[in-house]
């Protein structure tokens, strides 16, 4: 059984990276995009739902919209906090 999710307490975005992620696990790739894409609204330097975009592009077998998302992430990481995207999100760059 899951444990209980305290949505009163949780940040702008988590919601939306719960939801994404689960919606990943079940095969729903347009659902979670929909779940990503909302947080990514909210919040414009989450490499996590940036990561999400990628992986579900990639099982939608179309990498052309997976390194779309990776650029918008780099770009956005680079002017507004002058940082390179993670390790993490490097990798699966790579793999597309």
């Amino acid at each position: 059984e899951q444990p209980a999710v305290d949505h009163a307490h949780q940040q702008p975005g988590e919601e939306d990276e719960e939801f994404g992620g689960r919606a990943e696990t079940a095969g729903d790739w347009t659902g979670a995009i929909a779940f990503y894409e909302r947080g990514i609204d909210q919040d414009t330097l989450a490499e996590d739902f940036y990561r999400g975009l990628m992986r579900c592009h990639l099982a939608l077998g179309a990498p052309a919209n997976a390194l779309r998302a990776y650029r918008r992430c780099r770009e956005l990481l680079s002017i507004v906090l002058g940082v390179q995207p993670t390790a993490e999100t490097e990798a699966l760059h790579r793999t597309i």
